[in-house]
């Protein structure tokens, strides 16, 4: 991963749109990275982190945020790779982990295919 900065806050959330999800369609996902930009994407965010976004069609878009404060993210980070989780309900248990990788420009993370971890 190269280059960008989290951003201000200012503005909106960023946002990433994770396809090849056919197999998961009406469940959730979320996601986050542990590296560098340290960031959090979801279909919004409580107390407790961010709430998963429901799968329809075989993809989902979904915002992002830095993270441990969950300000909006406008960074330009290329060929980050990020975990995504798959829940049955916006509450619910993992099911599913897996990878995206992504290039942003300005925040938007444009869509990556999702790229499932092992067997879970």
């Amino acid at each position: 991963m190269t280059g960008g900065s989290q951003g201000s806050g200012d503005g909106t959330p960023g946002k990433l749109t994770i396809t090849g999800l056919e197999a998961y369609n009406d469940k959730y996902a979320m996601g986050f990275n542990y590296g560098e930009p340290s960031i959090s994407f979801g279909a919004d965010y409580d107390y407790s982190g961010p709430i998963p976004g429901q799968i329809k069609e075989g993809k989902v878009t979904l915002k992002v945020w830095t993270l441990p404060d969950y300000r909006n993210y406008s960074g330009s980070d290329k060929n980050v790779t990020l975990r995504v989780i798959i829940t049955e309900a916006p509450k619910g248990e993992d099911l599913i982990q897996g990878d995206v990788t992504v290039s942003f420009t300005n925040g938007d993370g444009g869509s990556g295919v999702f790229a499932k971890l092992g067997d879970w």
